[in-house]
């Protein structure tokens, strides 16, 4: 399976056959899961932990995939957040001090294997 499928599939639990996702996120299709869908993110982010992912995102639309704190090529150049540790690991620590003492999911995700 390709890049946005798989983490789709992670997220949401379902595999791309039902959770929407057949294709790249960012590719000419444009693919997006199904507005239904639930992520791991939203589901934590109602119960009140707080939710992150910091590099590759690459799924949507954002409603479904919300996170309390995003550092992705969403915001930022790609050679920034996934490809240069330097800058991931100070997101990371950015994260962690913020989240202190209360429950927290975060995703770190590189753009090269």
């Amino acid at each position: 399976s390709s890049c946005s499928p798989s983490r789709a599939s992670i997220l949401t639990g379902m595999p791309e056959h039902q959770n929407g996702m057949y294709g790249l996120h960012n590719g000419v299709h444009n693919f997006d899961v199904l507005g239904r869908v639930h992520s791991i993110s939203t589901i934590l982010g109602e119960a009140g932990v707080r939710t992150g992912l910091i590099g590759k995102k690459h799924v949507g639309p954002g409603e479904v995939f919300k996170f309390d704190y995003e550092r992705t090529e969403e915001q930022f150049s790609v050679n920034q957040v996934g490809r240069n540790i330097t800058n991931i690991k100070l997101f990371v620590r950015e994260f962690l001090k913020n989240a202190k003492d209360n429950p927290f999911f975060l995703m770190v995700s590189f753009h090269d294997p």
